[in-house]
């Protein structure tokens, strides 16, 4: 069983996946209309608690080798949008890659051609002279 599967219900269950998705928008950090009145929010407080918590998940569910990519991930939106970033750049090249295989086999076909050619006319120019 892949260790992601164990958390996705728990997300489901408690309505968390706005935080990972990054469409929840956390609170104020104050609340109050006057400079000497503000209090810490506590919402926000709240909010803070859970995505950390989803980040700890996000963590400990990515393989050893995307590790340092979420280094410096603040929050679970922010890890997804890390590793959403390297998977894009992944595809890129996996793409990139591939299409210059294709152009690489093709120059290389063409070189073969043109060798096979060139060697077939110094065969037939040269191999009577030689025996």
């Amino acid at each position: 069983m892949n260790r992601i599967n164990l958390f996705v219900p728990i997300l489901d269950i408690y309505d968390l996946q706005s935080h990972i998705d990054g469409s929840i928008i956390p609170s104020p950090l104050t609340i109050g209309n006057f400079e000497q009145n503000k209090l810490l929010n506590p919402v926000l407080i709240v909010w803070h608690h859970i995505d950390q918590l989803l980040l700890t998940w996000v963590n400990a569910t990515m393989d050893h080798s995307l590790l340092p990519v979420l280094y410096n991930a603040e929050s679970a939106a922010h890890a997804r949008l890390s590793l959403s970033l390297i998977l894009w750049v992944s595809l890129w090249l996996v793409n990139f890659i591939a299409s210059m295989r294709s152009k690489l086999s093709k120059m290389v076909n063409y070189s073969l051609i043109c060798i096979r050619q060139r060697f077939k006319r110094f065969l037939t120019t040269y191999w009577p002279l030689i025996t």
